[in-house]
């Protein structure tokens, strides 16, 4: 019914999607640290039974969060809301999978802080539950630093929206490049004028010029993978390692 991984490492890194649909009825992941109540996986049960694909955790109704860790998760969570997908409780690890979930992960993902963004993606369409659960924090309950796993986290969502929607990050560093030529024709300009160079406007240029180059070349680099892939299915892998966030 359940896995569980190494603690620090996460539940959901010990999940493999074979073997889950050769021994396990409905696969569940919970926290191996002691954080998630095992009195709470019948809710989840009972969503996928009530028609859900994807039941995901929301301790927010019954823990009280550290507030650094408080006001850290909701200025992720915005922008996860924005860019990923609407969810109270986003980076969650207690979660449980329908078999049409299951099938939809069917693809390896990066194990590491952040994986549950990549699963949001992916689940974002089917039908979602949010159980109210209660997390227990304490000193074992997690050893990463909660700056670093912050960061972590803001790259896999800024990354995930960027490689999953291509034509979006081509079009952002296109009106990156435009604005940086426009920066730099108008800081001509000025210095044709006054034979001053305005350092402000001149960084400015360049630092979107170097955006730009980068939003361009990964947009074209998951462009050129996904036509590749849609021309030789046997590249797509089935495996699944999945991590997990506290």
């Amino acid at each position: 019914m359940g896995a569980q991984g190494p603690a620090g490492g996460g539940a959901e890194e010990a999940m493999d999607s074979k073997l889950i649909k050769i021994f396990m009825i409905i696969p569940l992941t919970i926290s191996a640290d002691g954080q998630h109540d095992p009195a709470d996986i019948p809710k989840f049960l009972q969503a996928l039974k009530s028609g859900a694909n994807h039941a995901t955790g929301n301790r927010f109704p019954h823990t009280k969060m550290p507030t650094i860790r408080r006001l850290g998760h909701k200025a992720l969570a915005l922008l996860h809301r924005i860019l990923i997908a609407k969810l109270n409780n986003a980076f969650n690890g207690y979660r449980a999978f329908s078999r049409k979930a299951l099938k939809t992960l069917d693809q390896d993902f990066d194990p590491a802080y952040g994986v549950e963004t990549e699963i949001n993606y992916q689940l974002r369409k089917t039908k979602n539950a949010e159980i109210p659960t209660t997390v227990k924090y304490h000193e074992a309950s997690s050893k990463a630093n909660p700056l670093l796993q912050g960061l972590n986290l803001l790259w896999s969502i800024l990354w995930t929206a960027l490689t999953k929607r291509p034509t979006l990050t081509l079009t952002l560093g296109a009106t990156s490049l435009a604005t940086s030529i426009t920066l730099f024709i108008h800081t001509l300009t000025i210095f044709n004028a006054t034979r001053y160079v305005r350092l402000t406007y001149t960084t400015l240029a360049i630092l979107l010029e170097i955006a730009a180059t980068q939003l361009i070349a990964i947009a074209i680099s998951i462009m050129n993978i996904v036509h590749y892939r849609s021309y030789n299915p046997a590249t797509k892998t089935t495996n699944n390692t999945m991590g997990h966030v506290n």
